[in-house]
């Protein structure tokens, strides 16, 4: 989908409709929008209005030698009343000889290009136009400029977006995958049992065997996110299933607990939507599920970074539901107890490469708002207090 400046229906048939009603409107005989090559002097027509000669075809290479080239290239505005009484018309007997012309007005046409454009109006009686038909010209030559600018970034977009997305892509990967499988305390933990234990009593194998299993979970969300960006690079999104939205996130933040929280005294709390269940929804499970552990897991992360004062901490996650005229619509509301954010970086942090982690990617948030904006929805700090804590919400659409 392209962004809201490139929402011109059909480009081609806007600069017909400006050159069609451009002739109308200040009663030329022809109007014709040239491009020429600024180094290989080709001309070419790009559209035109009105009657030439059949044979301008074979004076088109001539038209290098011509006025063309002065406006198109060179930028200069031409104004000529009475072309066959002027000391230019040798340098205008190509244009002549093919439109029959005597009155002309000229005006380059702005656009980065590797193309230089020029757009005429002509007629064939002397002092044909007025001030007001000169400003008609250069506004219309502004318009087409515009267009075919357009028209240059869509190309620039269709040949770079395969790029960008693959950017996004390794860099999500690189970011989640990072997040899967260096559990950091679950496998320091492990050490420090097995390192300090000459004899492994039953406690100690049943820590043992509760690391494993957090490893083993995060290795089985590795391959997932490997096999999401597998589908991704197919086209393949997957489609909605039926979950217990309610069921999904308190097993992503009790995962997130066990791993991350528990060991530096953080809770996590998942309080359940109060007016009726949250079963049986119909959703992209796996990317909503990608979206929620990173926000729960960035809640700990920075409620960790208050630990050393505070010797305890919290996230605590909320659902509500909302009415709009639009329909029915899920609020879900992310706590933590961290340092909280400065308001001039609600909207930062949302931008790729903006991270304030010593190792981090800054993608994560990124990823998240680009799969809410997927659900037709939409992700924001709704507040945050310094010193206090942040609060993200989530809003998505919910067909009940």
């Amino acid at each position: 989908t392209l962004p809201e400046p490139f929402k011109i229906d059909n480009i081609d048939r806007s600069i017909y409709t400006v050159i069609h009603e451009l002739k109308s409107e200040i009663s030329a005989e022809s109007i014709i929008l040239f491009k020429l090559h600024p180094t290989r002097f080709k001309v070419k027509i790009v559209e035109l209005s009105g009657d030439i000669d059949e044979n301008i075809d074979n004076l088109m290479h001539k038209f290098r030698y011509s006025p063309v080239k002065d406006v198109a290239v060179n930028r200069e505005v031409i104004i000529e009343e009475s072309i066959s009484r002027t000391p230019r018309h040798q340098k205008h007997r190509w244009l002549h000889q093919a439109i029959g012309y005597e009155s002309c007005i000229a005006y380059p046409v702005e656009v980065t290009d590797e193309w230089r454009f020029a757009l005429f109006a002509f007629h064939s009686s002397t002092r044909r136009f007025c001030d007001k038909d000169h400003y008609k010209v250069n506004a219309a030559a502004r318009e087409i400029g515009y267009v075919l600018e357009i028209k240059r970034l869509r190309q620039v977009w269709k040949e770079e977006m395969p790029f960008i997305l693959a950017g996004k892509t390794y860099g999500s990967m690189a970011h989640d995958l990072k997040n899967a499988l260096l559990s950091e305390f679950s496998i320091r933990a492990l050490y420090n049992i097995i390192e300090m234990k000459n004899h492994l009593g039953k406690e100690d194998i049943d820590k043992i065997r509760n690391h494993l299993d957090t490893l083993l979970s995060d290795a089985k969300r590795s391959s997932a996110i490997v096999d999401t960006f597998r589908k991704m690079s197919m086209k393949l999104l997957g489609t909605d299933t039926n979950v217990d939205l309610f069921e999904l996130v308190k097993e992503v933040a009790q995962r997130i607990e066990d791993s991350e929280a528990k060991p530096f005294n953080i809770t996590v709390k998942v309080l359940p939507l109060k007016e009726d269940s949250l079963n049986n929804m119909s959703i992209k499970k796996a990317s909503l599920e990608q979206v929620i552990y990173n926000l729960i897991l960035n809640a700990v992360q920075q409620t960790r970074r208050f630990h050393f004062s505070r010797k305890k901490g919290c996230v605590t996650i909320e659902f509500s539901r909302l009415d709009f005229v639009a329909g029915k619509k899920l609020q879900i509301l992310i706590h933590d107890t961290g340092p909280g954010i400065h308001a001039h970086t609600f909207e930062k942090i949302f931008e790729e490469g903006y991270t304030t982690k010593e190792n981090g990617c800054g993608m994560g948030l990124v990823i998240c708002r680009d799969i809410i904006k997927q659900f037709e929805g939409s992700i924001r700090v709704l507040k945050s207090i310094l010193w206090v804590g942040t609060s993200f919400e989530i809003i998505i659409p919910i067909s009940k």
